[in-house]
């Protein structure tokens, strides 16, 4: 112990502080000198802390403080508790008492038990088995009668214990109802105050039931520390004595050390536990999408062995169209031909009817099947793209279809056409046959009127309803615009369908396959195509290709 004294706190010590000098050649000279001077060494933390008790006229603690005193101990430094109480003089406070309790044993030992705790909690994994191991080693080290870890119910009712550590008294394990413990108690718990009982049986706060329930299950002393989460109680540490006991600071402290780390454990373990159940239905799902995944990957080669199967008969089909089913239709053409020529003059008007009509249909019968091949042949050849010049290839379109353009005087305006990634002959029958139908359905009466205009386009400008077979930024938007007989936009689905026609032969030649092909050569190149009409004020064909 040691005196400080008067305004410059001057310094009297008995022989047992000796000890607390970092020199020990500093007594005698430290007797009379300012504590500042004497007790250079640890001034800085406890100048202030003397300040505060002398102001405040009450006593004032500095725990486990480091001391820079030679020592050989396994925390490689000297610790002292000191204990600060204002002295006063006449009712003025002129001096503070100082006592000094070297605690370097006692940190040792909390520091060796943290040690084993951490080693024996690090390996476990089901919270059970921690909270169990952690009361058994707090148990045995206090020697204790009774500890248990108790988790709160959702809606904060019930005290949950599973398991106990026990010595000379019963388990206490099951639910427990909150309210039993006191309000007073459940107060400060909530709170997150450690709650410190010396001797139950003569602690007045008790009721004379809560009383007869501690001695009914063998508690006498007892501490209980609060575990909270986000402002809320989720567990309750105890530790009960059989006997009245003076539960010291060191043994409080030690016993919410206890409290944290083993719920640090639980809530390591638990989220461990998540982790690889999460970790284990993925690997479930993975094994399942990779099941499904084969199973799918088997149908759709199942799906492309049908396909190119039907491919294969479409193409032999293309060559039956393009051989057998022609060469009996040539002879009935030539034998129509020769029969007209040579007999016409003896055939009644009905009969030369009935020749007409033969030579008529068996003419539709070829242009069909050559529609037909060239559909099919669209759909089965291997695509091979190359950069294409859209000018180009309308330009020989023209050449191509320039008998009916000079006998019908279409009126043609044409903008600059840009080049495209696509296939030369596909590309000729889309706007030959878009080129052609403006002008075959363009009444006879009328001169054929034809704008072929082009624009760049971003994706965002398409119709909603369109879905290019190619996602890209930007498009090709190629339009032809007539000023022919047109058609209602209702049947917009239905004129690009094969063998869909809006008007009879007797109007309008044709079989119906031509849009279709249009429709099929676009969805090749990646693009889509559409229309807009109104019944005689034109139609406009709307030609969508990836840029």
């Amino acid at each position: 112990m040691l005196i400080l004294w008067g305004p410059e706190l001057i310094t009297i010590y008995n022989d047992g502080f000796r000890a607390g000098f970092s020199n020990l050649n500093n007594h005698p000279a430290a007797l009379g000198q300012p504590g500042a001077v004497s007790w250079a060494d640890i001034w800085p933390y406890a100048g202030p802390v003397i300040q505060t008790s002398m102001a405040g006229g009450r006593a004032e603690w500095i725990d486990g403080q480091k001391l820079p005193i030679p020592g050989n101990n396994p925390l490689g430094a000297t610790y002292a508790t000191f204990c600060f109480s204002p002295l006063a003089d006449e009712g003025t406070i002129n001096g503070v008492l100082v006592t000094c309790l070297e605690a370097t044993q006692t940190l040792e030992f909390r520091h060796a038990y943290l040690l084993r705790l951490s080693d024996l909690l690090r390996p476990l994994i089901d919270p059970k088995v921690i909270q169990a191991t952690a009361a058994q080693l707090l148990g045995e080290t206090l020697g204790a009668n009774r500890v248990h870890y108790g988790e709160i119910s959702q809606d904060g009712r019930l005290v949950v214990v599973t398991s106990n550590y026990v010595k000379g008294v019963i388990e206490l394990t099951g639910e427990f109802v909150m309210a039993d413990f006191g309000p007073a108690v459940v107060a400060r718990l909530q709170a997150g105050q450690t709650i410190v009982m010396n001797d139950l049986t003569a602690d007045p706060a008790l009721s004379a039931a809560e009383r007869a329930m501690n001695e009914q299950v063998g508690i006498k002393a007892q501490v209980g520390v609060p575990l909270r989460k986000a402002g809320q109680l989720i567990g309750i540490l105890s530790v009960h004595a059989s006997l009245p006991r003076s539960w010291t600071p060191t043994e409080v402290q030690l016993i919410e050390e206890t409290a944290e780390r083993t719920w640090e454990a639980v809530e390591r373990s638990r989220s461990e536990t998540a982790l690889r159940r999460r970790e284990e239905k993925y690997r479930h799902l993975s094994v399942e999408l990779e099941n499904r995944v084969m199973a799918r990957t088997q149908e759709l080669v199942l799906v492309n062995q049908d396909l190119q199967r039907s491919n294969d008969n479409l193409q032999q089909f293309a060559y039956v169209a393009s051989h057998d089913l022609q060469e009996p239709l040539r002879k009935i053409r030539q034998f129509g031909s020769l029969l007209k020529q040579r007999y016409a003059s003896t055939l009644d008007r009905e009969g030369q009817d009935y020749l007409q009509r033969m030579s008529s249909a068996s003419e539709r019968m070829s242009t069909l099947i050559k529609d037909l091949l060239a559909y099919s042949r669209i759909a089965t050849r291997q695509q091979s793209f190359g950069l294409v010049s859209l000018a180009d290839i309308v330009t020989g379109v023209l050449e191509t279809l320039s008998w009916q353009i000079d006998e019908r005087q279409v009126q043609l305006s044409l903008d600059e056409l840009p080049q495209v990634k696509g296939e030369v002959s596909q590309l000729s029958q889309l706007f030959q046959n878009l080129i052609s139908n403006a002008i075959k359905f363009t009444p006879p009466s009328q001169q054929p009127q034809l704008q072929i205009r082009y624009r760049l386009c971003q994706a965002d400008e398409l119709p909603a309803v369109l879905m290019p077979a190619k996602q890209t930024g930007y498009y090709h938007q190629i339009s032809l615009i007539d000023q022919g007989i047109g058609f209602e936009e209702r049947y917009l689905d239905r004129i690009f369908q094969v063998f869909q026609r809006l008007h009879g032969n007797r109007e309008f030649e044709g079989t119906g396959v031509g849009l279709a092909i249009c429709q099929r050569v676009v969805e090749n190149h990646g693009g889509a195509l559409t229309a807009k009409s109104k019944p005689d004020e034109g139609a406009t064909f709307i030609v969508y290709l990836p840029a």
